[in-house]
C-alpha cells in the first residue's frame, strides 16, 4: 500500500469494513483484541469467527449483523462491535449481548461451567462524557469494597475520541495506535501507523485491497451511505428537538411573562381595592365626624336655649318680686 496517498476513500470505522477485516485477517484480529483488552499478544493463541458473513453479498441494512462474535483460545467468547452513532442505549445493548452469550448452559451442566464472556465496544463517541478514557473495563463489582463478584463477565469500551489521551498501558498494548488507525483520514497516516505495528499493517493492507474489490467496495459504500442517512436523520431529529426545546422555552417565557402580568394586575387591583377600602373608611370616619359635630352643635344649641330660658325665668321672677 506504499503507493497509495491522499484521503482514505471511506471511514475506517465503517462497520462492514470492520466486519470484513476481523473475519479475514487473523493477526489483525489478535492485535485488536490485545489492544482492546490490554492482553499480552502472545497469550492469544487462537481466534475463530463464530458468525461470519459472506463478503460481498447484498445484505439489507436492517438485516446486517453488527457484532462480531469470536471464540478466543477455545474458552472465551468475545462479542465485538464498532459503533459510530450514539443512540443513547449502549450500556443496555452491551448487557444484552453479554446476557445472550452467557446463557448457554444445557440441562445438567454445572454452573461453574459457565463460559467467560467479553464484550468489546469500539465507540466513536464518549459513552460517559468527562469520565470516559481511551480504554475502560467494567465488571460486576462490590459497590463499596471494589472486589469482583464474578470475573467471567467483562465489558471493554474503546473511546476513539480519547486516542490522544493514552495512558501507560494504552501505549504498551498499542491501544492508541489502533484508535488512531480507525480515525485515520489519509493513506499517509495509515502508513505511519502500519510502520509501528505489524498487525495494523495487515489491517491497512486489507483496507487497500478491499477498496479495489468491487463487491466488498460496494457493500462498504452502501454501509457508508446508510450511516450518512442515519447521521442526517439524527441531525434532523436533533434540530427538531432543539427547535421544540426553543419553542418550549419561548412558551415558558411567554407563560412566565403572562403570569407576571397577571400578578401585576392582581397586585394593582388589590392595591386599588385597599385604597378604595381606605377611602371608604375615611369617608365613613368623616361622616361620623360630621355627625358628631352636628350632635355637638345640637347639644350646644339646646344648652344655649336652656340658659336663655333660665335667664328669662330669672327676669320674670325678678319683675314679679318688684
Amino acid at each position: 500500500m506504499e503507493y497509495l496517498s491522499g484521503p482514505v476513500p471511506f471511514r475506517l470505522t465503517n462497520d462492514y469494513f470492520f466486519r470484513a477485516l476481523t473475519q479475514t485477517k487473523e493477526n489483525a484480529l489478535k492485535g485488536l483484541i490485545s489492544a482492546t483488552m490490554h492482553m499480552p499478544r502472545g497469550d492469544i493463541k487462537t481466534v475463530t469467527i463464530m458468525n461470519p458473513i459472506e463478503l460481498g453479498s447484498n445484505i439489507a441494512d436492517k438485516e446486517f449483523i453488527l457484532d462480531v462474535k469470536v471464540c478466543m483460545n477455545n474458552n472465551v467468547t468475545i462479542d465485538m462491535e464498532m459503533q459510530v452513532l450514539n443512540y443513547n442505549d449502549w450500556p443496555d445493548r452491551s448487557i444484552q449481548y453479554i446476557g445472550r452469550n452467557f446463557d448457554t448452559l444445557e440441562h445438567g451442566d454445572e454452573y461453574t461451567e459457565s463460559p467467560e464472556i467479553v464484550h468489546i465496544g469500539i465507540l466513536d463517541f464518549e459513552l460517559f462524557p468527562n469520565r470516559s478514557r481511551l480504554l475502560d473495563c467494567y465488571m460486576i463489582m462490590h459497590t463499596e469494597l471494589g472486589y469482583a463478584y464474578n470475573d467471567k463477565l467483562k465489558i471493554y469500551i474503546m473511546t476513539l475520541p480519547k486516542r490522544d489521551e493514552a495512558g501507560e498501558d494504552d501505549i504498551k498494548y498499542h491501544t492508541d495506535l489502533w484508535a488512531s488507525f480507525f480515525k485515520a483520514q489519509t493513506w499517509e497516516e495509515v502508513q505511519m501507523l502500519a510502520n509501528k505495528d505489524s498487525d495494523i499493517k495487515e489491517a491497512a493492507e486489507t483496507a487497500a485491497v478491499m477498496w479495489r474489490y468491487d463487491p466488498v467496495k460496494e457493500r462498504i459504500q452502501a454501509r457508508a451511505d446508510y450511516e450518512a442517512r442515519q447521521r442526517r436523520i439524527e441531525y434532523q431529529l436533533k434540530q427538531g428537538a432543539e427547535e421544540r426545546k426553543r419553542r418550549a422555552e419561548a412558551e415558558k417565557e411567554a407563560a412566565e411573562e403572562r403570569k407576571l402580568r397577571v400578578e401585576a394586575q392582581n397586585s394593582a387591583a388589590e392595591q386599588k381595592k385597599r385604597a378604595d377600602e381606605e377611602s371608604k373608611r375615611a369617608d365613613e370616619e368623616s361622616k361620623r365626624a360630621d355627625e358628631e359635630s352636628k350632635r355637638a352643635d345640637e347639644e350646644a344649641k339646646r344648652a344655649a336655649d336652656a340658659e336663655a330660658e333660665v335667664a328669662e325665668l330669672k327676669r320674670l321672677l325678678s319683675e314679679y318680686r318688684k
